[in-house]
């Protein structure tokens, strides 16, 4: 089937910023709803076919030196009367008798040469009269097979006495 390409201009030169992109869904007032925005990838109902696959990219840095890549965002509506949007990222079930729902992986890269390589932070927000968020890490339970395990691991080195540390703070009351 035909691809569709959607396209902002180049920028030349070493002042220049290339054209954005912008796709936006129809806002709303009194108490109608504001439009929805999708962004799917193509099924298929062959057995041997693999559905489509969705990629959202920051922008690569191809400089030698200096260049930071883009960012992705991903951003809830905010809201100035009530509660603000949620984000929730779930894998494809399975109907399949005996297959896996999909995976879920949150990991950064490998170091180049001398490099840290990118943290991975969990954080919920502050509260100044309320609670503030929990954290919630769990595994699902099984009715005749194994449950999930939960494993906390630190990274190794070969460098000296240099290994990682996990610590486990609870927060202290000040009242």
């Amino acid at each position: 089937a035909g691809n569709v390409t959607v396209a902002g201009g180049a920028a030349l030169g070493a002042a220049g910023t290339g054209g954005s992109i912008s796709l936006l869904a129809g806002n709303a007032e009194g108490g109608s709803a504001a439009g929805n925005a999708t962004l799917a990838a193509g099924a298929t109902s062959s057995d041997s076919g693999v559905a489509g696959t969705t990629r959202v990219l920051g922008g690569p840095s191809t400089g030698s030196s200096g260049g930071v890549g883009g960012a992705v965002l991903i951003d809830a509506g905010s809201s100035t009367g009530s509660d603000g949007g949620s984000v929730k990222i779930t894998s494809g079930a399975s109907r399949a008798t005996g297959s896996a729902s999909g995976a879920i992986e949150l990991a950064t890269p490998n170091a180049g040469q001398s490099g840290q390589s990118g943290a991975l932070r969990f954080a919920t927000g502050s509260a100044s009269s309320g609670g503030s968020g929990d954290v919630s890490i769990e595994t699902g339970d099984s009715s005749l097979g194994k449950a999930g395990s939960l494993s906390l691991v630190g990274g190794s080195t070969d460098f000296g006495p240099h290994g990682s540390s996990i610590m486990l703070k609870a927060g202290p009351n000040s009242a």
